[in-house]
């Protein structure tokens, strides 16, 4: 949770954690929001904290504020 950055009103993870020199974030499933979200979104049901229910949410509005498909970061 430390390492995202922020985009748009979400976060995304970046691809060379912990800095992100080149501004790459994955999408897809393996480490992307959607592959990282859903650690969190289990979290959330094991331990009823809300911290990993509001983490995988805020992952969700970082991959919608990214534009993908059609728009790719480098």
């Amino acid at each position: 949770m430390a390492i995202a950055d922020s985009f748009g009103n979400g976060k995304l993870i970046p691809y060379l954690a912990p800095t992100n020199p080149d501004g790459v974030y994955y999408l897809g499933y393996c480490h992307g929001p959607e592959g990282t979200g859903r650690l969190f979104y289990r979290l959330a049901k094991l331990t009823g904290d809300q911290k990993y229910q509001d983490f995988y949410e805020s992952l969700i509005e970082g991959a919608v504020a990214s534009g993908a498909p059609e728009k790719r970061t480098a």
